[in-house]
């Protein structure tokens, strides 16, 4: 009975001991605990989870990237097809005047063989070159914001270096270019004026030939 008594006191003992240095040890983690399981039977931790969530919000915002970058694309096709327009009114708002006004048209014939105009025939003519001019300025500074078709900007450079191939043109430039911006006036010395009248075309207002 002496002898149960002391092995009962020594298994208690070290069972206290047991316990004394379990509650000292730093409490770690179970990650097995935080396995789930899919139904291949294969685990996945939380950190692998929270990889693959990042991963997945990350595959969204590539997708609303690319959305807004084609609405942008299109927003700005529209938009240049709507300053496209806009010019080609305002052009045809020119030439329609010029069109029904007999004594107007007269005009710019002699501007097409004359360099010299006088009295009102010179007013008329700086009156509607200046019209014209001020939309092409326009369409060269929509131009430079990309907010205009290259093809409709190439087709309307073309009308310019016509229309700056009269004879009287150069009067009119001479007299009226500090009316335009200083990067406009620098586009028509260098890319517009030089540039001769495209060969066996005539220039406008000379139907002479």
């Amino acid at each position: 009975m002496v002898a149960a008594k002391q092995t009962m006191r020594v298994h208690w003992a070290r069972l206290n001991l047991i316990t004394a240095i379990d509650l000292k040890r730093p409490k770690q983690l179970n990650t097995k605990a935080l396995l789930i399981r899919h139904e291949n039977g294969t685990h996945m931790t939380i950190a692998e989870l929270g990889s693959l969530g990042e991963f997945i919000a990350s595959f969204g915002v590539l997708i609303t990237l690319i959305y807004f970058a084609m609405q942008m694309r299109q927003n700005t096709k529209a938009i240049q097809l709507n300053t496209a327009h806009l010019v080609t009114e305002e052009l045809q708002e020119m030439f329609s005047l010029l069109a029904s006004d007999q004594g107007l048209c007269e005009i710019f014939i002699k501007a097409s063989q004359q360099e010299d105009l006088m009295g009102t025939d010179r007013v008329r003519y700086n009156t509607l070159l200046s019209n014209i001019i001020r939309v092409y300025e326009n369409a060269f500074l929509q131009n430079r914001q990309n907010v205009i078709i290259e093809s409709h900007w190439d087709g309307i450079m073309r009308m310019m270096i016509d229309i700056s191939s009269m004879p009287a043109f150069s009067g009119y430039w001479a007299d009226r270019k500090h009316w335009f911006c200083e990067e406009f006036q620098q586009h028509m010395n260098t890319d517009i004026i030089p540039v001769p009248a495209k060969q066996g075309v005539s220039i406008p207002g000379n139907y002479m030939k």
